[in-house]
């Protein structure tokens, strides 16, 4: 989360250098990362994903840039005030039972360190 490719996530205009180091650095972690579903970040309001690993959110992709469906519009997805985590405040996680996963979510600051939303980090729930 502290990665700067990572921070300028929210930016508007965006390097086709940044948005394959992006790719390439979650792309490591959910290879690694046991369980790891996809990772989205949501803007403050809910509605928009600046960023996600999902292939079922992306709208249009060239390597110089990215579109994404509305957060709002997955079918699938829990409500935004569920999941997310305002400014300064904890990490928090959130049991998606119907959906067999763990949501973990975390406060999102953009390279000028100025708040933008939540991160999501979505987990395949371990059924013992």
């Amino acid at each position: 989360m502290n990665e700067p490719v990572v921070r300028r996530s929210f930016l508007y205009n965006q390097s086709a250098e940044d948005i394959y180091e992006r790719s390439r650095v979650f792309g490591v972690l959910l290879e690694t990362t046991g369980g790891l579903q996809s990772v989205q970040f949501v803007d403050s309001n809910g509605i928009r994903l600046h960023y996600s690993t999902a292939l079922r959110d992306i709208l249009s992709q060239t390597p110089e840039s990215a579109a994404y469906r509305n957060y709002n519009e997955d079918s699938q997805a829990l409500p935004y005030e569920t999941v997310s985590v305002l400014a300064g405040n904890s990490p928090k996680y959130t049991m998606d039972e119907p959906g067999g996963r763990v949501i973990f979510s975390y406060p999102f600051n953009d390279s000028m360190d100025v708040y933008r939303g939540t991160a999501l980090f979505y987990i395949n729930q371990i059924v013992s």
